[in-house]
């Protein structure tokens, strides 16, 4: 361990040393938690299981891959797993409405400008004056990657803000390797899409004009959490303080520079460029993992218009806090801030 791992690791050692958090191997629980290695989005989650920060705090982690946020919910409410990384989805107010013992227990992306900003791309020929005028749109394909999913929630934003709703266009529904497919040959007229760091993204760009972005629509919307199933939310209070203090500590070494091994494989593995991946998402997480509730209410009411959820639901049922105040009294102050 170098002196920087070794200066971090032994500050959040300190600061839970009154909870006995640093205990002997044979001692660790196990967690089973959904994070996509696929995301650069999570890399303070991995920067903290890299410096041992987690394992500092009393927890072995069964990391299970989910790609997306619709898989991870029955999972988390069956059982099958103890934490997951989610982007908001209809599944989860569902599931929280049927009676799962599932919570959102922090705050995680929020939406700013910047390289990993969503946004909606023309294609030229289609759009040869351009795409300032988004009611231009109207009768067009627009791909987005899927249904119920945050990708449409910020297609629908977008669309709102032209004036146009989702009858007065034609929307398709691809993953992202299919969207560039589909535009590269004409096949869709526009597409939603932050997957910036793709290579054969990039080199399409030419072709595409630009629309809107998210942040000039919803800036600093909070579209991802930390949510706990039951063996955490019936369990000591200090228990999930602990492990949300870890990924905080995390949160607050990433957002200061560190990398994690993490981005450099998924870079590599992905064919994306080394130093931009390693720049990547890094003010996009609140320091001190704050839930943003008009967020939650605003994505609940566009399920409900949508068809996607039953009206009624309480949003202050969806959220427990206690993990989050508990990780708060763990950690020292420049940790838990979120300047």
């Amino acid at each position: 361990m170098n002196p920087m791992n070794r200066r971090s690791f032994l500050a959040l050692s300190a600061s839970l040393a009154a909870t006995s958090c640093s205990r002997r191997h044979s001692e660790l629980q196990t967690l089973r938690v959904s994070a996509a290695s696929s995301y650069p989005t999570l890399a303070a989650f991995y920067l903290a299981r890299e410096l041992g920060y987690f394992e500092a705090a009393g927890f072995r982690l069964d990391i299970q891959q989910n790609s997306y946020a619709t898989q991870a919910i029955p999972l988390l409410s069956g059982g099958k797993l103890d934490v997951a990384f989610n982007s908001l989805s209809p599944a989860f107010f569902n599931a929280v409405a049927r009676g799962a013992r599932i919570r959102i227990v922090a705050g995680r992306e929020i939406v700013t400008p910047g390289p990993n900003d969503c946004t909606l791309y023309g294609y030229r020929p289609a759009f040869p004056r351009g795409l300032t005028n988004l009611k231009e749109l109207t009768g067009k394909r627009i791909a987005v990657r899927g249904k119920a999913v945050v990708a449409e929630y910020w297609l629908d934003a977008m669309l709102d803000h032209a004036g146009l709703t989702e009858k007065d266009v034609r929307v398709v529904y691809l993953d992202h390797a299919e969207s560039i497919a589909a535009i590269r040959q004409g096949k869709v007229d526009a597409m939603v899409s932050a997957f910036f760091l793709d290579r054969s993204f990039a080199a399409l760009e030419p072709s595409l004009v630009l629309g809107v972005r998210i942040s000039d629509i919803l800036p600093n919307s909070q579209f991802s959490h930390v949510l706990f199933g039951q063996k955490l939310l019936d369990g000591p209070t200090e228990t999930g303080g602990r492990f949300l203090a870890a990924y905080l500590h995390g949160v607050w070494s990433f957002a200061r520079g560190r990398s994690p091994k993490f981005l450099d494989d998924l870079a590599k593995s992905s064919g994306w460029d080394l130093q931009r991946t390693r720049e990547a998402c890094r003010s996009t997480v609140p320091l001190g993992g704050s839930i943003d509730m008009p967020s939650l209410e605003h994505f609940a009411d566009w399920a409900v218009r949508k068809g996607y959820c039953q009206p009624g639901a309480k949003i202050s049922d969806c959220v427990d806090t206690r993990f989050l105040e508990e990780a708060h009294r763990l950690l020292p102050h420049r940790r838990r801030s979120n300047a």
